[in-house]
Parts: structure tokens; C-alpha cells; sequence
């Protein structure tokens, strides 16, 4: 049996520090928080999950969000700590959230990415996501809206 170096797991309020900490130092904590506590409500309210990705240590190296509108559901702000890149971390986060999106019956499912992205933009097609349109939003680079149908999820 293999042992992962990481678990993934819902996010909860005691969570937000670490969160901060550990993907988005950046970022001004009353932005932060103020973000992190919108996310949690959407959770409680059904209409979302957020994951969190966390070392046996306790800190959190990744974190992903699934969100539910009325004619999709949308992956979004996957995110993987710069040191535990290609290790395969942002394939079980998505993968995870696929898999509570069948649970849930939230589909069919969405993920956008830059253009420029291309790693990201890879990754997602290699987990079977093809692209569906683009999307420019003004004062922002070209983005692309990929997607995956119920049919398509493996089990």
C-alpha cells in the first residue's frame, strides 16, 4: 500500500491561518479572510465544497473549490503550493472534487483556465476536459472554459 505524503479534506473555519499561510501569503489577510469566510458560507449553504490538501505536518500545500450554479458545476482557484508541483497533487485535488461532484449530481463540469496557462491547461485536458469556448472578461487575458460531462467522470 502506498502511502500519500498528503490528505484532503474539507475546509473549515480553523483552517483559515494555515490556508493563509501556506497558498496565498500574498494576499492581505483581511482580503483573505474576508474571501475564505464567503467560500465557507456557500459551503454550508450547499451551493460549494472547498478542499484543502495538507502535509502529516499540518500545512496546507493546496486547495480547490467546486461550485454548483443551475446549469453546471465549476472546478475553480486550483491551487498547488510552488514545492509539491508535479507530484501529482493537483490531479487528486481535481479528481477528488469530480468525485464529490457525482456524489452530489453536479454536472455537467467546468474549469477555466488562461491561455497562457499551459501547464494548467495540459493538465486538464489529460483528465479528459476539452474545451467548450472562450471567455474574455474585460481587463483580463483570454481565458478558456473547458468541460466534462457526467459520461465522462471515472468512478
Amino acid at each position: 500500500m502506498v502511502h500519500s505524503p498528503f490528505t484532503i479534506s474539507l475546509a473549515t473555519t480553523a483552517d483559515a491561518h494555515r490556508l493563509h499561510q501556506g497558498c496565498y501569503p500574498q494576499q492581505p489577510w483581511r482580503i483573505f479572510e474576508e474571501q475564505f469566510q464567503r467560500s465557507l458560507r456557500r459551503q454550508t449553504a450547499d451551493l460549494s465544497r472547498y478542499l484543502l490538501a495538507q502535509t502529516a505536518e499540518g500545512a496546507i500545500i493546496g486547495t480547490a473549490q467546486l461550485h454548483r450554479y443551475s446549469s453546471c458545476a465549476e472546478i475553480a482557484d486550483v491551487y498547488v503550493a510552488e514545492a509539491w508541483r508535479g507530484r501529482g497533487l493537483g490531479t487528486q485535488l481535481i479528481r477528488h472534487l469530480e468525485q464529490l461532484a457525482h456524489e452530489l449530481g453536479w454536472f455537467p463540469l467546468e474549469i477555466g483556465v488562461e491561455e497562457s496557462n499551459g501547464r494548467a491547461l495540459a493538465l486538464y485536458q489529460r483528465l479528459g476536459y476539452t474545451l467548450d469556448r472562450p471567455l474574455r472578461l474585460p481587463s483580463t487575458p483570454l481565458a478558456l472554459i473547458l468541460r466534462k460531462e457526467a459520461s465522462q467522470l471515472v468512478s
